[in-house]
């Protein structure tokens, strides 16, 4: 996709835009049909018409109809991943920037939230193992968010002061479930899953601060290069993006190494 220029960190931004307009459109198609579907049969089922009663037919055409009929269902399902890139491609929609966008409010607001468990005894995530993959769950889903998010120059203040404010809120909220890992190896011992969640928490907080650090000195060279009377157009590298390697690794060494290291 970025013609093996691995290092270029816009392309690999452009190809996370791609493949998160492409998967949005997977997931408006399959929600339209599923809808559909589910109309569907219940007009069938008011008018006294079951697949099921196909199925517990006794007799071989009606239980081949209802075998023709998921089949199909099953077939032109298949399709659906390729009609989503269809309709990217006529498109050249760029639905996911403005949904990562509005994602960042979610996932700061969220992650304050749950900040708020830390209070409760029975609440903390280095007692409650329920709280404590809900905490993995959000930071991992705020990271991912963050690679998905395109900061330019046409993006509102609000929306890059949302894209500062939140790596820093998560890298605290980071270092709550990395202290929440590091508690739970010491006393309940080092588990395959504890031994992968305690190695993420690292690469987040390395990568968050890499984030940080990376907006902090975009706001300043913008500043920094304003003319005077002129617009101030704050442009946000996407130089993190190539973390995306890290990741890469990451999931190389989970796969393949973690289960030799505990294989019995």
């Amino acid at each position: 996709y970025n013609s093996f220029d691995a290092l270029n960190t816009d392309k690999i931004a452009d190809f996370f835009t791609v493949f998160g307009d492409i998967f949005l459109w997977f997931v408006i198609i399959n929600a339209a049909s599923n809808t559909v579907l589910f109309i569907l049969f219940n007009v069938l089922l008011i008018v006294g018409f079951s697949v099921v009663s196909l199925f517990a037919s006794s007799s071989d055409i009606g239980f081949t109809i209802a075998k023709l009929v998921i089949c199909s269902f099953v077939f032109l399902y298949g399709f659906v991943p390729f009609i989503a890139y269809l309709i990217y491609v006529k498109t050249k929609s760029v639905i996911s920037i403005y949904v990562s966008r509005a994602f960042l409010v979610i996932d700061l607001f969220a992650l304050f939230i749950m900040m708020f468990f830390m209070f409760p005894y029975e609440l903390r995530p280095y007692n409650n193992r329920v709280i404590y993959i809900i905490y993995n769950l959000l930071l991992a889903f705020t990271v991912i968010n963050l690679m998905f998010t395109r900061m330019d120059k046409k993006t509102n203040i609000f929306t890059k002061a949302m894209y500062v404010i939140l790596p820093i809120f998560a890298l605290v909220f980071d270092i709550l479930s990395m202290t929440a890992s590091i508690y739970r190896i010491v006393n309940y011992g080092l588990t395959p899953n504890k031994l992968t969640l305690i190695i993420l928490n690292i690469i987040f907080f390395i990568h968050l601060i890499f984030i940080s650090i990376n907006t902090i000195k975009s706001f300043i060279n913008s500043f920094q290069n304003r003319e005077d009377n002129n617009t101030l157009n704050i442009i946000i590298s996407s130089k993190p993006i190539i973390f995306v390697y890290v990741y890469f690794v990451f999931s190389l060494f989970v796969c393949f190494v973690i289960p030799i290291i505990y294989i019995n």
